[in-house]
């Protein structure tokens, strides 16, 4: 079985770094107030900016698929027998009178509590997920569900489920 590895793009590494610095030079503008709003931006910002400094610099891809499990850029493997379905759903967006379909990977979990061994990130966009995982395919050349089938069938192959 071939590994399926989705470089990560450089615009949500850059927003990090720009908000971390943002969050940063607002914590430092703030000399005249108390601590508390202070300690609260650097508190936003310093996270931030070291976690888009960790990606700048070790540029982990999005998305790791091998024959043990799936890799999201962060956290642990999760196995193929954790995740019952991969798929490519279509969503029209439609934003002040024009409307766009969105381009992602949704993984479906067995177990609900698995999103919580993913990155961060996942975490804070699984209500808003058509799946329990969305993984954008936004600047990738490959459709995605062209990859949602091979992501799919790497599946089907190593948990042994009859397609």
């Amino acid at each position: 079985m071939q590994p399926i590895v989705l470089e990560r793009g450089l615009t949500m590494t850059v927003a990090m770094l720009v908000g971390g610095l943002m969050f940063l030079a607002t914590a430092g503008v703030m000399t005249t107030t108390p601590p508390a709003p202070q300690i609260f931006f650097a508190g936003l910002g310093l996270p931030l900016l070291l976690a888009g400094a960790r990606e700048a610099i070790a540029r982990p891809p999005r998305l790791r698929a091998t024959s043990d499990g799936v890799w999201f850029g962060g956290g642990a493997t999760i196995a193929w027998q954790e995740i019952t379905a991969i798929y490519a759903p279509v969503v029209t967006v439609a934003v002040h009178g024009t409307s766009t379909k969105t381009s992602a990977i949704a993984f479906e979990f067995r177990n609900r509590r698995t999103v919580l061994r993913v990155p961060l990130r996942y975490w804070l966009a699984a209500p808003f997920s058509v799946g329990d995982v969305d993984v954008s395919t936004r600047d990738l050349k490959e459709r995605a569900d062209v990859l949602a089938s091979k992501l799919e069938a790497m599946r089907v192959q190593a948990s042994g489920e009859p397609s």
